[in-house]
């Protein structure tokens, strides 16, 4: 077949221009037996095989036009690519919607594919035996920048979730001293199964802000979250007072069932270079969060020298440390649902 030839289009129904007597409404079974009345169980019934002679009924043109009419509306529906709600009625009837069948959902843009044959379960309830196209395809991506409660759209019950904790803050430096690295944030994959019409939580974390104060840490990392499944935020920078700052051990990665947990990267001791009487510092490095920020570099000073820690890259990045001065602000979390 072509695409050029003629599909025979339905553009005006069969016998729709006849008197409505001459065109009868199929009924589902014959009315009266053996009363050469057309139906859907029986077609033309058995009377209407035999000869008027032998006691036979004539079969009926306005059945006959009742059927086509019947065909031709059906074939049109098809025809405008127009695909129906589950009808658990038809579902009883037929014992249940075969494994592919397409359904159209409540919300108009939404589909429902039948994963077993024998289908009378309801598209959207939990449990059902129906996927949603949309999520097949994963054509819908949400970027959360703030936390905030997502009602679960119509028609989907399972998305997945990819998010950042927010990075630790980068060390002070005071002193003729270089600050530590923070630590990015973890990185979190879930499939999760979801209801439509839930509330579902989603929070950001906010990035870790340094300390001007000698003495006083910087804050770690805000935790990102999806329904309670965490992505932890990195820990600060240590301070270098002097001296050199040490980074601080980064939170380990939590299990997550059907997904994955990657650590953020871990920020850098800062660095002392001495050459005869001459000293420079290299502040430490901000860690990098795991498919997110990347790893946020530090100045170089002499012992006279003062430079701002850099800020974590976006998304999760931990702080740079400072010299002589305040370490850099860790990068905020991000949440991505797919659905």
């Amino acid at each position: 077949m072509k695409s050029t030839d003629d599909r025979g289009l339905f553009a005006t129904l069969i016998a729709s221009a006849a008197s409505s007597g001459n065109v009868s409404a199929i009924p589902s079974t014959q009315t009266t037996a053996g009363n050469g009345e057309a139906s859907i169980a029986l077609g033309f019934p058995p009377e209407t095989f035999v000869a008027r002679s032998a006691g036979g009924v004539p079969p009926n043109g306005a059945d006959m036009n009742g059927f086509l009419n019947l065909f031709s509306r059906a074939l049109r529906a098809v025809q405008t690519g127009f695909f129906g709600q589950f009808d658990s009625g038809f579902a009883q009837s037929i014992g249940g919607y075969p494994s592919g069948a397409v359904v159209a959902g409540s919300a108009v843009g939404t589909f429902w594919v039948s994963t077993s044959d024998d289908n009378v379960t309801t598209p959207g309830v939990s449990g059902a035996a129906w996927a949603s196209l949309v999520q097949s395809g994963r054509r819908n991506i949400i970027s959360f920048t703030q936390s905030q409660n997502w009602i679960i759209p119509a028609g989907v019950t399972n998305i997945f979730a990819k998010f950042w904790g927010a990075g630790g803050a980068g060390g002070l430096g005071v002193n003729n001293g270089a600050g530590a690295g923070g630590n990015g944030g973890q990185y979190v994959e879930v499939s999760l199964a979801v209801s439509p019409g839930q509330s579902l939580w989603v929070g950001v974390g906010a990035g870790g802000v340094p300390s001007s104060v000698s003495g006083e840490a910087g804050t770690v990392g805000g935790d990102s979250t999806v329904a309670g499944i965490a992505a932890r935020g990195g820990t600060q920078g240590g301070e270098g007072s002097g001296t050199y700052g040490q980074s601080n051990s980064n939170r380990p990665a939590a299990g997550v069932a059907n997904g994955i947990a990657l650590a953020g990267g871990g920020g850098t001791n800062a660095i002392l270079f001495k050459m005869g009487d001459y000293s420079t510092y290299q502040a430490g490095i901000g860690g990098g969060s795991p498919c997110g920020g990347s790893i946020a570099f530090s100045g170089v000073a002499g012992s006279a020298g003062s430079v701002d820690g850099s800020s974590g890259s976006y998304p999760g990045g931990g702080g740079g440390g400072g010299i002589n001065a305040t370490g850099g602000y860790g990068a905020n979390g991000l949440v991505l649902i797919e659905y």
